[in-house]
């Protein structure tokens, strides 16, 4: 097996920039992206994020408003996810 866990970083890194200097609101769907890839698509990472994206995306707001609660459990996912793979407690990538 392939070991991209450098590229993983380095574009999870790259999101959560581009997402904090408001060039992109592509953060929701990395981490979703990030999470399914590396926990896998039952995993219950995923479901957590999923399961606070929802909640969040609840918000009697208009799209943005969404993005706006449903980013930092997103931002969250993906930094933590990171600090599991740079100690190498995530081993199968």
């Amino acid at each position: 097996m392939v070991d991209n866990s450098e590229a993983w970083i380095k574009r999870g890194e790259q999101a959560i920039i581009a997402f904090r200097e408001e060039k992109s609101d592509e953060i929701v769907p990395f981490a979703i992206s990030m999470l399914s890839a590396i926990y896998g698509p039952q995993s219950p990472q995923l479901q957590s994020l999923r399961s606070r994206l929802e909640r969040a995306g609840n918000a009697n707001e208009g799209l943005s408003g969404k993005l706006f609660y449903q980013a930092p459990a997103a931002t969250s996912a993906v930094e933590n996810t990171i600090k599991e793979i740079q100690p190498g407690l995530i081993s199968r990538l």
